[in-house]
């Protein structure tokens, strides 16, 4: 049998890791955004520069 006493703290730091998880991923995703947008524009760079060579 688990007291209240020690559910409550558990809790609380379950809130609080779930709202910094939160915060984490969205600025994962912010990065991981702009990453994919950096290599989708490289590697449109590299197919031109590559279709170039060949003609």
């Amino acid at each position: 049998m688990i007291s209240r006493v020690t559910i409550t703290p558990v809790f609380r730091v379950h809130q609080w890791a779930k709202r910094n998880i939160e915060r984490d991923w969205m600025t994962f995703q912010d990065r991981a955004l702009s990453l994919g947008q950096r290599i989708q524009s490289y590697m449109v760079g590299y197919i031109m520069s590559n279709k170039k060579r060949g003609q």
